[in-house]
């Protein structure tokens, strides 16, 4: 795909072309080529930053840094690639972002550079929940209840590892096909937090709810450095304060809303189990091993002093 996508680029460079705008069509040639989606979905798909394409931001990225940089036009398009990172919830600002900050956390800075775009600096973190496991056919009581069970997960390696430590067949799906992959028992459940099985319909093929909470997921509220660093001291220090004040409510508002939707869900025939933490927790072991033959043994030492917090 990488292929496709630099000679689309080339070819678009050669009618000279803005570089901003090269790239962002010969990533939709590309998507378009390898997919069976039509051209005119493709777009939509990028901007809402379906799972099996999300991940094109990063050697898309690392091109247009290389080519930027390269050619001292960084400024020129900075204005369209803040708007870019600033505007588009997920797709391909959102992925170049989240991997640049994933890389900055192995390295231990709070910083990230992002290609040409410049440094994307962390401000602050906001919950998306827990996730639990789902099923059609049996309750999950423990690990070895999901042995052949084909549980949906999203294209991320972390949930795909920690769905085949615990015994479970991951398949990988985006989120928009999971509601119809469900009904018709493509696969025999999946895992979320409570909001989006709630909000997404998904009870209503899922018979059992297992609180696993075996991932944690956060929402990343960052900002251009540049652009942070161009305010004035009083309304850097009024973002941060709305921000710290947002997050708090919102923590406690998650808490009571985890509450209100199992409720529901059980008013609507939802049975739900309470596994044992602990048991999942040591189950899921091999999971951080894998993930550390990615991530490198930084993320090692990372979980290391995280479970050596008190």
């Amino acid at each position: 795909m990488l292929y496709v996508l630099i000679i689309g680029f080339i070819i678009l460079a050669i009618f000279r072309m803005p570089v901003a705008i090269s790239l962002g069509f010969a990533t939709i040639l590309a998507i378009w080529f390898f997919s069976d989606i039509s051209l005119a979905a493709v777009p939509h798909k990028m901007v809402n930053g379906i799972d099996s394409y999300v991940f094109l931001a990063i050697p898309l990225f690392l091109l247009a840094g290389k080519l930027m940089n390269a050619g001292g036009i960084t400024d020129r398009i900075f204005n369209f690639a803040r708007v870019l990172v600033g505007g588009i919830k997920g797709g391909l600002a959102h992925a170049n972002v989240m991997a640049s900050i994933i890389f900055a956390w192995m390295s231990g800075s709070a910083v990230a550079a992002v290609g040409g775009l410049g440094e994307i600096e962390l401000k602050a973190m906001k919950e998306n929940g827990f996730r639990n496991i789902s099923t059609s056919n049996r309750p999950i009581n423990h690990p070895s209840d999901l042995a052949g069970l084909k549980i949906r997960t999203p294209e991320n390696p972390a949930q795909i590892q920690t769905i085949k430590a615990l015994g479970g067949i991951p398949t990988p799906l985006s989120f928009s096909e999971l509601y119809t992959a469900l009904i018709q028992g493509v696969v025999d459940g999946q895992e979320n937090p409570l909001q989006n099985i709630w909000f997404g319909r998904l009870y209503e093929s899922q018979k059992f709810i297992a609180k696993t909470h075996h991932i944690y997921n956060s929402v990343y509220i960052t900002a251009s450095k540049r652009l942070w660093d161009s305010l004035e001291k009083e309304d850097r220090e009024l973002i941060l304060y709305c921000v710290e004040q947002s997050s708090k409510w919102q923590l406690e508002y998650m808490k009571k809303l985890d509450i209100e939707l199992e409720e529901k869900m059980k008013n609507e025939g939802v049975t739900f189990t309470y596994p044992d933490p602990e048991e999942f927790a040591q189950a899921s072991e091999s999971a951080y091993e894998e993930m550390y033959k990615i991530l490198g043994e930084n993320a090692r030492r990372i979980v290391q002093a995280i479970r050596n917090i008190d």
